[in-house]
């Protein structure tokens, strides 16, 4: 450095004014580091790349296997522990987090890959996005020293870094090479990039984006089905249950047990065959006037000669568009809230003695009078159909 004075021009930038860094990639899920080292650096990834901060915390789940000093991983014994890095961001915590099984080379006979192969065959991705590619090794237990790399065919549409990250740069299609410098195995995953959409509380293509459209939830949403209908859940043991969920871009509701509602109406708005909401805001409604209760459409006709289910209850209403109270329909029992809630279903019985009505070896009407299908009939104290 020359003798004399000289000046350094700093600017003061506030720090909420840094652009910060809001995702972060670990290098795996899972390695396997020999004892013989005494540290080993885990290496990651945060974006976006030009961000000024980066607020990043590092921790072990068992010291007595290793320590982190920062990005640094300190061996102390054989045996295994999960490594958690925690980013702090304008949108809150993202965590990433590594099994690291630290193994004696004397003991413990861990091999060299001989093979591997992306997770995926293909990856799509929104502009301005990041999506890490996973591979999967073999043999399974295998050295850490990977020498893996990675290169974009077109850099104009998608980058990757030597993480296998992928950020989507603009709307096309490219594949990323990926190779083995030891084996000199490649592959190739299809990337295929779209314009950026702002997703707001919804699931898209398995993955939940907060309201605010950022997409920091790792559990991954699937539709399942059983004998009783599908549901809606996730990796992490969520499932969508006493609510409304936006999935690709269409409303589905699910009971209290889970199960997809179809074919019926909740708040007024009608699920589709399929489970889909209809798409029409204007919602049905109750009317009610001195002759009874009726269910009014949104086009401004109602309901005729069908059982629906309304809000979780079912109800039956009849040719002239009227609730069905207090009477029998089709075997099944109208209470004279106009729900069909028993969960025993009647019906016409014959012996030596005449008509009966009602369950065998169950309830059976006797001393009263019943409405069934549309028809009043009366039957004696011992059950029977009084005809005239």
């Amino acid at each position: 450095m020359p003798d004399g004075d000289f000046a350094v021009n700093a600017k003061y930038i506030p720090l909420d004014q840094l652009t910060r860094a809001e995702e972060i990639f670990l290098q795996a899920k899972e390695i396997w580091i020999p004892m013989d080292e005494s540290e080993f650096y885990i290496s990651y990834s945060t974006y976006p790349a030009d961000a000024k901060l980066c607020i990043l915390e590092w921790e072990s789940s068992d010291p007595a296997v290793a320590t982190m000093k920062e990005d640094t991983l300190v061996k102390v014994g054989v045996g295994d522990t999960t490594v958690t890095a925690t980013l702090t961001g304008t949108r809150g915590e993202k965590t990433e987090t590594c099994l690291v099984h630290i193994y004696d080379p004397k003991t413990e006979n861990v091999g060299k890959i001989t093979s591997f192969r992306p997770a995926e065959d293909s990856l799509e991705v929104n502009v301005g996005q990041y999506r890490q590619i996973q591979l999967v090794f073999q043999p399974e237990v295998c050295s850490a020293n990977w020498g893996i790399s990675y290169e974009s065919e077109d850099e104009s549409v998608a980058f990757v870094d030597n993480l296998g990250v992928v950020t989507g740069v603009s709307a096309g299609s490219t594949t990323i090479r990926i190779q083995h410098f030891e084996t000199g195995i490649e592959e190739k995953v299809q990337v295929t990039v779209s314009e950026a959409v702002n997703y707001s509380g919804e699931w898209v293509k398995g993955r939940w984006y907060n309201k605010d459209g950022t997409q920091t939830y790792k559990g991954i949403g699937s539709w399942s089905r059983d004998s009783r209908g599908w549901k809606f859940g996730d990796t992490l043991g969520w499932s969508a249950k006493n609510c409304w969920q936006a999935i690709d871009g269409k409303w589905y509701y699910f009971d209290p047990e889970g199960y997809m509602e179809k074919n019926a109406y909740r708040k007024g708005l009608y699920l589709t065959g399929n489970g889909a909401w209809d798409g029409k805001e204007a919602a049905a409604v109750w009317k009610k006037d001195g002759k009874g209760w009726w269910y009014r459409l949104p086009e401004g006709t109602c309901l005729k000669n069908t059982w629906m289910k309304i809000d979780g209850k079912w109800y039956y209403f009849k040719a002239d568009g009227y609730l069905a109270q207090s009477e029998f329909i089709r075997g099944w029992w109208i209470g004279k809230n106009g729900v069909q809630s028993d969960p025993v279903r009647c019906g016409w019985h014959k012996t030596a003695r005449g008509w009966w009505y009602g369950v065998s070896g169950g309830w059976y009407a006797k001393s009263r009078t019943c409405r069934i299908d549309g028809t009043l009939y009366a039957f004696d104290q011992n059950g029977y159909l009084i005809e005239e």
